[in-house]
């Protein structure tokens, strides 16, 4: 005989539901059913989702963030975010980071890295590349100009700008770059080997290739294995690269006869190794590896370089905090941050978090706010009468009269 269910008892179980708990789920329904209750609730959520992605960005207010527009050397407008920390005073200038984004995005795909960076006390700008974002519109085929007519799409004409700052470290600039950035970073340097007062103290190069040969193209090819003589154009610079393993776009060498090299053999292929033996002709010379930091004298000064190695593919090394982390590790031995905290120490992956709280928010309050308004007396003659019931068919699925 089964066993009989007391009154009050939530259906399937044999155990009475806790004193007033019908009552109060009733009471929630009835609010989750209000309209004007969900709109206040989705307005809590965007208001903590704005103020909780602010407060990331300015890590808690002890940077100030500043919206840039200005006509560059080049000639163009560019537009970019300046992060400037407390501790960067014309007393005490700070070393400065230029961060460029990659291909037809905009500055906030950097956001895990200049967010990170400047926390850390470097002044950083975050451009936004011409033709892309709010920056000025230029023709595609100019955008990698390398006679500098728009100052590496707008990265090198950051990093003039950064040198004029008042509270920056002017010998104490570093650039980097993800993807389409990585090109900038390249063309930056070669600028700066132009310039009559180089500029440039360290490079990262996230996701695309070292500058390795004479004839190598700058954009768009595969290194070749007769693309000319290994040389060694960053100098006595600092210089990093991020290759991920299994990157779908870069970190490729085509051989003589046709055959590729996958991404995830780069660091023991001709370019790599000549990159990390600064340049030199990599037969004959011992097999380096990667995520190790390699130092030598050129032209007096000490130089560094280094290939990190994760496994991830293209569009995660902009976002992954193990290459944020790589990226910190790098700045911190090229340029010593100001204030310096552990890679591991990121709050930059809680601002997409925010900001997700606020677009859940914006969401209902959208829906909430028609609703309130169909019960207005303007708007209610918009609304249906009585509550809004299932249709049923005579003899259907779900009508209680015939077959489910």
């Amino acid at each position: 005989m089964p066993a009989r269910q007391e009154p009050g008892t939530p259906e399937g179980s044999l155990c009475p539901a806790p004193a007033g708990s019908a009552p109060r789920r009733r009471r929630l329904r009835r609010r989750l059913r209000n309209p004007a209750f969900m709109l206040a609730v989705g307005l809590v959520l965007v208001l903590l989702g704005g103020f909780g992605a602010g407060l990331v960005k300015t890590a808690g207010g002890s940077i100030t963030v500043r919206q840039l527009r200005w006509e560059t050397g080049s000639g163009h407008e560019l537009a970019a975010e300046l992060f400037i920390p407390k501790n960067a005073t014309p007393d005490h200038p700070a070393p400065a980071i230029a961060c460029s984004h990659g291909w037809q995005v905009n500055s906030e795909y950097q956001e895990a890295f200049y967010i990170e960076f400047a926390r850390r006390g470097y002044v950083v700008v975050a451009i936004d590349m011409y033709g892309h974002g709010d920056s000025e519109a230029v023709a595609f085929n100019t955008w990698w100009s390398e006679d500098g007519a728009t100052g590496a799409n707008g990265l090198y004409d950051a990093v003039q700008m950064l040198a004029g700052l008042p509270f920056v470290d002017a010998d104490q600039i570093g650039v980097t770059g993800h993807s389409n950035g990585g090109t900038a970073t390249n063309l930056s340097v070669l600028l700066d080997n132009e310039a009559p007062a180089p500029l440039i103290d360290a490079a990262l190069i996230v996701a695309n290739e070292p500058l390795a040969t004479r004839d190598q193209t700058l954009v768009g090819a595969y290194l070749r294995e007769d693309s000319g003589d290994f040389h060694n154009p960053y100098g006595g610079r600092d210089v990093g690269v991020i290759a991920g393993q299994y990157d779908e776009v870069f970190h490729r060498y085509q051989w003589a006869d046709g055959t590729v090299d996958p991404a995830r053999d780069f660091v023991t292929g001709p370019t790599a190794q000549s990159f990390l033996h600064f340049g030199a002709d990599p037969a004959g010379l011992p097999e380096r590896s990667g995520d190790a930091v390699y130092r030598q004298t050129i032209d007096g000064q000490d130089a560094m370089r280094v290939i990190f190695n994760p496994t991830a593919v293209h569009n995660l090394l902009f976002i992954a905090p193990s290459v944020v982390a790589d990226a910190i590790n790098f700045f911190e031995q090229a340029l010593p941050a100001p204030h310096p905290l552990p890679a591991g120490n990121q709050i930059a992956p809680w601002k997409p978090i925010a900001s997700a709280v606020g677009a859940a928010g914006l969401m209902i309050v959208f829906v909430s706010f028609f609703l309130v308004m169909l019960r207005t007396r303007y708007f209610g003659v918009l609304a249906a009468p009585g509550p809004w019931r299932r249709p049923r068919r005579p003899g259907g699925a779900g009508s209680g009269c015939g077959p489910a």
